[in-house]
């Protein structure tokens, strides 16, 4: 039960600093848009929906949390999750998917061959992205 109320704070203090100091932050800002959108990469189901899962329920408490705050410089926080179901190249249709009908500002990665396959596109695409593996 410590564990996982240290992940929880550890996670969402960290995400909320990347959140707020990130380059795509001024973009956002340009953009004047009211919700900051988080997509999430993960694996719900198949061998790993283990972690997928647990990560998934973080992010949903610490978004919560954000938000019941006041959200992010008075933007709330949207989450959009979709399954890799540890497979990369499900993850990279994912990711073209969501930069055509979502347009996500930041990524949440969970696995690290998901988070490698998805390395070039979202270098390419200049989005901020946070892998746990």
């Amino acid at each position: 039960m410590k564990k996982a109320k240290f992940f929880r704070l550890f996670f969402t203090t960290f995400l909320l600093i990347f959140i707020l100091f990130s380059p795509a932050c001024k973009k956002r800002e340009a953009k004047k848009e009211e919700v900051i959108k988080i997509g999430a990469i993960l694996p719900l189901t198949g061998g790993a929906a283990e972690f997928g899962v647990g990560n998934k329920n973080g992010i949903i408490l610490m978004v919560e949390d954000i938000n019941a705050k006041g959200g992010v410089d008075g933007k709330k926080i949207s989450v959009f999750f979709e399954d890799s179901q540890s497979d990369p190249k499900i993850a990279i249709s994912i990711f073209n998917k969501m930069l055509k009908t979502d347009e996500p500002d930041f990524l949440f990665i969970c696995l690290s061959s998901v988070a490698m396959a998805l390395k070039p596109l979202i270098e390419q695409n200049k989005i901020p992205a946070f892998c746990v593996s």
